[in-house]
């Protein structure tokens, strides 16, 4: 019996391991850290393209159904040339409350000529320009209670800070939904 528990204990470690480093392998957007206080960062983002659908609003259902979905299909060769695209991390949601939406990232050698057409109207291309965030991580499930309690100790360490908030924030997820350990992240664009 000893024998079994230590195989599953086994497995366990070694997929907790693998989806770990797998997903440190992923493209992320490329940034400079421009000051860090613990897990709060400024940081200046390159500019970036990604693909995007709105959303009637951010909660989690509505995220997996009406962003997540369509967004995934999309990549995995649901467009016009049925061609697949690496995965790439963050996957991000823009807490806009007039035009709430999801937004993956797109690898750095596309743009928005050599990206395949979307087969649905609604997935939109976004090209963001060199940008300054205020971001907070944490670790964890990200659901709706940590979402809120994140963003607001990102806003109250602004406002502590002087630092002004100039859009809506944006919520960075970085692991797939069977992954242990996980790395989430707030942001807010901010002035200079």
């Amino acid at each position: 019996m000893n024998w079994f528990i230590g195989i599953c204990i086994l497995a366990i470690v070694s997929f907790t391991g693998f989806t770990y480093f797998s997903s440190q392998n992923l493209e992320k957007p490329k940034y400079k850290v421009l000051s860090q206080d613990g897990d709060y960062q400024i940081r200046l983002y390159q500019k970036t393209l990604w693909v995007e659908v709105q959303v009637s609003n951010t909660d989690y259902k509505s995220m997996s159904r009406e962003g997540f979905r369509p967004l995934a299909n999309y990549i995995f060769g649901g467009n016009v040339e049925k061609k697949s695209m690496s995965m790439t991390a963050p996957v991000s949601i823009v807490e806009d409350s007039s035009r709430p939406s999801m937004r993956f990232y797109m690898p750095s050698d596309r743009n928005v000529d050599n990206l395949p057409k979307p087969n649905k109207k609604e997935i939109l291309f976004v090209q963001l320009p060199e940008r300054k965030l205020a971001t907070y991580s944490f670790g964890g499930i990200l659901d709706q209670k940590k979402k809120i309690d994140a963003l607001k100790k990102l806003r109250t360490w602004c406002h502590k800070n002087k630092i002004q908030i100039n859009g809506p924030a944006e919520v960075f997820g970085y692991n797939a939904p069977y992954e242990v350990i996980r790395n989430n992240e707030v942001a807010f664009p901010i002035g200079d």
